[in-house]
């Protein structure tokens, strides 16, 4: 990097910051019933579309570390991954039980899970797009279950044309769905019936749904080289304008956790990378994997980095603001595949194709080691969605079923106590075998003193006779 660019960077990043600060000022503002002055910082600083909250009260409160304690770690959730940190590799490897699974009426083409794990969306080839209670699925009642008594909703074939894609808002009662035809729609589904909100025509097939943090916007990938914006409350349409564009169609397109990027990638192996603000491309990874496409894009938690995956060869992590690729990932075998490589039920691993039949391959984050393989189907995986805060997994393959995953519930290392707790009950009944002849030892002894006891009393026959009832009894 240049000292130009540097010094450029130190100018604009404050910039967003403080725009990304006065963003959660407001929403805090609006959250808790202070709205003409939240409108009055928004009509200030030219911000629309932001949504009442209490994130800014969250962050305060739970005391975030500080940027030199992030710098080093994949995430500042739960399980969030440390990159060199000595992990044990075999402590990361995780097995995934089947609980449900999901016959369509034609091959599926999409898949995609809410980001609270409570519904999940299978796009199919004949156009239908099906809402399932996953929550309901995975529920230890229903695994093993008539897979229809899960379902939500239906949504019909009204593109007549294969699902491309679907896709959640933030707070599940929408869902987008992308079509081969280039058209996409939006169906409100809060009250389980699915309630069409807008259609929108594109001559370009939809690659990629996403919608942005706080609702206001989706970002759509077509097979063109322009991205495409959409403004929720108008479904105005905006694009991109930037002196440099993708010289190759569209793949993916999907915002950080913080709404302060969105990335974007191609046919030709490029990623670029977006201030969401000004839509003004900040920086370009080109040829990552010499000429092969790129199929996926995943951001970590923290947004330093960039999980990308390609349809041939191995996949990589991404450094985001220098682009060095700090890990890669190795199919068995390279095969051309279109499935996504993303992080699993934590940023401890990644999940993608085996490259073998439906094999589903786990690999540590850090280290690029293969962890697990996991017989998903028995043809070639297509498409895979994760949820990390239900640690539910789900894989299609090149026929019209749908599977359904949770972690299992006995792992590895249950199976090695497994033993032990026989091992304790062998002990169990060994103690209770020493125990028996000196309970039988014990009893005699009494036998012994009663008798005697009953000879000192033979003096007295009233007595005597009370004493031999009760020895009877004993």
């Amino acid at each position: 990097m240049s000292e130009g660019e540097t010094t450029e960077h130190s100018v604009n990043v404050p910039l967003r910051q403080r725009r990304e600060l006065y963003r959660l000022i407001i929403s805090q503002l609006l959250h808790d019933g202070h709205e003409d002055i939240g409108k009055k910082l928004c009509e200030k600083e030219e911000i629309v579309g932001v949504l009442p909250n209490d994130e800014l009260l969250q962050t305060v409160v739970t005391s975030l570390p500080s940027s030199t304690e992030t710098q080093s770690t994949f995430g500042e959730t739960d399980g969030a991954m440390l990159l060199n940190s000595g992990i044990d590799s075999a402590s990361t490897a995780v097995e995934y039980e089947e609980v449900a699974e999901l016959k369509q009426t034609a091959n599926c083409t999409a898949v995609c899970i809410s980001n609270n794990g409570g519904l999940l969306a299978v796009g199919a080839a004949d156009g239908i797009t099906r809402i399932y209670d996953l929550e309901k699925l995975c529920s230890g009642d229903s695994r093993g279950g008539d897979a229809r008594d899960g379902i939500l909703c239906v949504i019909p074939s009204e593109a007549f044309a294969p699902v491309t894609t679907v896709a959640f808002n933030n707070s599940s009662h929408l869902v987008a769905v992308g079509f081969q035809s280039g058209e996409f729609r939006v169906y409100n589904i809060r009250t389980g019936s699915p309630r069409l909100e807008t259609a929108q025509e594109d001559y370009y097939k939809v690659e990629s749904i996403n919608f942005h943090p706080s609702d206001t916007f989706v970002i759509v990938a077509t097979s063109h080289v322009n991205v495409r914006l959409y403004q929720t409350q108008t479904w105005a349409c905006y694009t991109t304008t930037s002196s440099t564009p993708h010289n190759a169609p569209l793949t993916q397109a999907r915002y950080n956790h913080s709404a302060s990027k969105f990335a974007t990638s191609d046919l030709s192996g490029t990623v670029k990378l977006w201030d969401s603000v000004s839509s003004v491309c900040t920086h370009t990874y080109a040829d990552l994997f010499e000429g092969a496409p790129c199929t996926s894009i995943e951001f970590s938690s923290s947004d330093e980095y960039l999980l990308v995956g390609t349809t041939v060869g191995a996949s990589l992590l991404l450094n985001v603001e220098n682009g060095v690729k700090v890990a890669h990932y190795h199919p068995h075998i390279s095969v051309s595949s279109t499935c996504p490589v993303l992080f699993g039920v934590d940023e401890n691993s990644v999940v993608g194709y085996a490259g073998i039949g439906g094999e589903l391959q786990l690999w540590h984050t850090s280290s690029g080691e293969k962890l697990h393989t996991v017989l998903a189907h028995q043809s070639p995986l297509e498409h895979i969605a994760v949820n990390r805060k239900k640690h539910i997994l789900v894989t299609t393959a090149r026929n019209s079923k749908a599977l359904c995953w949770v972690l299992s519930s006995l792992t590895e290392t249950d199976k090695e106590e497994q033993p032990v707790s026989s091992s304790a009950n062998k002990e169990e009944g060994s103690a209770e075998e020493q125990e028996q002849p000196q309970q039988e030892q014990s009893h005699a002894e009494q036998e012994k003193d009663e008798e005697k006891s009953g000879e000192e009393k033979a003096h007295s026959s009233g007595s005597n006779n009370m004493d031999e009832g009760k020895d009877e009894s004993k």
